[in-house]
């Protein structure tokens, strides 16, 4: 299936949405960069936590990179102690990764520094208004689901 021009103003809309998603909620500063754990290593810590123990390819599909991009990644956040990596009992060929309890600590205060940012950030609008962001995100989510 080509894109055609009806989905023109959904190309618009998704190009002008996109940089300003996390600026608009999070606010200008990097809250999830520390040192030198950045969002990519979040984002992989909130998909461990939300799945449990997971496939590497598993994350990386999930993130949408090569499996030999995710490697880095999560060895940096092995030296950090926040992920164990083991080989599966059923097939060696395959590597689960886990949450630490310093990696369930991390994730946890970013968490909740995120939490309070996008309070203060959605109290400009009103309680219907964040409702609706709130479904809007999940529909948002859903679909994305959907596609390949």
């Amino acid at each position: 299936m080509s894109i055609g021009k009806s989905n023109d103003g959904l190309i618009e809309s998704v190009l002008s949405a996109l940089p300003y998603i996390p600026k608009k909620l999070f606010g200008p500063e990097q809250l999830l960069e520390t040192g030198d754990i950045h969002p990519s290593h979040f984002h992989i810590l909130h998909m461990v936590e939300q799945f449990g123990p997971v496939r590497m390819s598993e994350v990386a599909h999930g993130l949408g990179i090569n499996k030999s991009n995710l490697t880095p990644l999560i060895q940096k956040l092995e030296d950090h102690q926040y992920l164990i990596k083991q080989r599966s009992l059923e097939d060696r060929r395959v590597t689960i990764i886990n949450l630490t309890d310093e990696g369930r600590a991390f994730l946890e205060d970013k968490k909740a520094i995120l939490e309070s940012r996008v309070e203060s950030r959605l109290s400009t609008l009103s309680h219907e208004e964040q409702k609706e962001l709130e479904e809007a995100f999940r529909k948002v989510n859903m679909i994305l689901s959907k596609l390949n």
